[in-house]
């Protein structure tokens, strides 16, 4: 791809490859944000468990929670394995 000297692109030239930065190549950067980001899917779960244990009806804002706890979740996983890293 060639750059021009204010940082812009040369139009028809084509895109490189993105490279990752070194954060996301460190297994242990990894495992401690997936982490963080599983600890909090726990905790947005837990506090929905918490409410409706209580014995009232569920509302569209617990499914909500729900919902948003399992993307977080789902979130830690794929930070954890990087699934696009070449192998």
């Amino acid at each position: 791809m060639a750059a021009q000297p204010g940082g812009g692109v040369v139009a028809g030239s084509s895109p490189a490859a993105s490279k990752k930065s070194a954060f996301w190549s460190c297994f242990s950067c990894r495992m401690l944000t997936g982490g963080g980001l599983l600890a909090s899917g726990v905790w947005v779960y837990m506090g929905v468990r918490r409410s409706l244990r209580q014995r009232r009806p569920g509302t569209v804002f617990d499914v909500f929670r729900l919902a948003f706890a399992i993307g977080l979740s789902t979130w830690a996983v794929i930070v954890i394995l990087d699934p696009i890293q070449p192998k």
